[in-house]
């Protein structure tokens, strides 16, 4: 099972859709989101090709829910977390934070 690693950027990205679900949703949601992150985490660690790649096969996405996805690289050894993508943004967005 591959170790995770979360970069600064993945770290500021899941702070700001936790801040966001704090201030629009309940505290049930956030447990919904943190359940289904983890969930898709434990997945990953074993199957990471269960995802999509992007940009080659250098960058990865998975699913959370519907409007969260994980992007992510994967090394022999380890996933690197990225980015949490609310997937109702630009995608131009997401094409700078991967290049």
């Amino acid at each position: 099972m591959k170790e995770v690693k979360w970069t600064k950027l993945a770290d500021n990205s899941l702070g700001r859709t936790i801040n966001y679900l704090k201030e629009n949703w309940t505290e049930k949601e956030i447990k919904n989101f943190l359940f289904a992150l983890q969930s898709t985490i434990i997945r990953l660690r074993k199957y990471p090709e269960t995802s999509i790649a992007i940009k080659g096969k250098e960058f990865r996405r998975a699913v959370i829910d519907k409007n969260n996805n994980l992007i992510f690289r994967v090394k022999p050894s380890m996933l690197i977390i990225l980015y949490i993508w609310d997937s109702r943004q630009n995608p131009q967005k997401l094409k700078k934070i991967i290049e």
